[in-house]
């Protein structure tokens, strides 16, 4: 469930990551969450970290490339997990 949703973020902010010289959106990396490390993580950066975040927060779509996505997983994860655990009395 969580790697599914790292997944989906991840495929959403290559969507919308802003492309001048595509340095940026290849800099997106994603890490899945393995036994032992249960978190996954969708990452930017790299030979684009002096201006990811910068790009992020004020390119002129206004489309927050990474975070748009996560928020918008975050409900599904959210409904997923509730859906994964059944609680018994």
């Amino acid at each position: 469930m969580v790697n599914e949703t790292n997944e989906s973020i991840y495929s959403e902010s290559q969507r919308r990551v802003p492309v001048d010289t595509g340095n940026l959106k290849a800099s997106g990396r994603m890490t899945p969450a393995v036994p032992g490390n249960p978190t996954a993580s969708t990452t930017y950066g790299g030979t684009a970290a002096a201006y990811a975040l910068i790009v992020h927060e004020t390119h002129p779509t206004k489309d927050e490339y990474l975070v748009g996505p996560a928020k918008e997983a975050e409900a599904n994860l959210s409904r997923a997990a509730r859906n994964a655990v059944k609680v018994s009395v």
